[in-house]
């Protein structure tokens, strides 16, 4: 960061407190990309829209998905961002604890999903451009499904598999009883 900003590396703290305020930093600019939709829409569609969008914005930032994963949401606006969330759930009717479940497998599960894609998108355009290959050193007796896949393609688009994920898990959300204590 100091190279880019052409200073020395020790100058950064003159503007920062610390590292972890950085790091925090850049995990809080890239959550704030995320929008969380209308409050006044269906809370799905609501969820929905912040999945995509947060799917969208750790795509563009591929460097920071390891961060978004393992720092936790602390500051200001990645708290408001929480809050928002809840304020929607509670809103629709989820009791605070099942809205904070929600919340948080569904933000869990987008940044998984997005740094899958991001591990695997050089392997996926490997075994796209030498699929035949592959599919060939398949043994057909013992993977008939997996070469059956493979072949066609079936179960390899990143964003058809997340959309196939996003819309379970909403639905799984909105048929699950109220646990005890909700």
């Amino acid at each position: 960061l100091g190279a880019e900003l052409g200073v020395e590396a020790m100058t950064i703290y003159h503007y920062l407190p610390s590292k972890d305020a950085l790091l925090d930093g850049m995990v809080e600019r890239v959550m704030a990309q995320a929008e969380t939709g209308p409050a006044d829409g269906p809370w799905d569609q609501a969820l929905t829209g912040y999945a995509r969008s947060l799917r969208a914005a750790l795509l563009r930032h591929p460097g920071a998905v390891l961060l978004v994963a393992t720092r936790p949401a602390v500051t200001p606006e990645t708290l408001r961002a929480a809050e928002r969330g809840l304020a929607l759930l509670c809103a629709a009717g989820f009791p605070v604890g099942r809205a904070l479940d929600t919340v948080n497998a569904l933000t869990l599960f987008v940044v998984a999903h997005a740094a899958s894609e991001i591990a695997t998108a050089t392997v996926n355009a490997a075994a796209t451009a030498g699929s035949q290959d592959y599919v060939a050193s398949l043994d057909e007796t013992e993977f008939p499904l997996l070469t059956a896949a493979a072949r066609t393609s079936a179960g390899t688009d990143d964003s058809a598999r997340f959309e196939f994920a996003i819309a379970a898990l909403v639905r799984g959300v909105a048929a699950a009883p109220p646990e005890d204590g909700d």
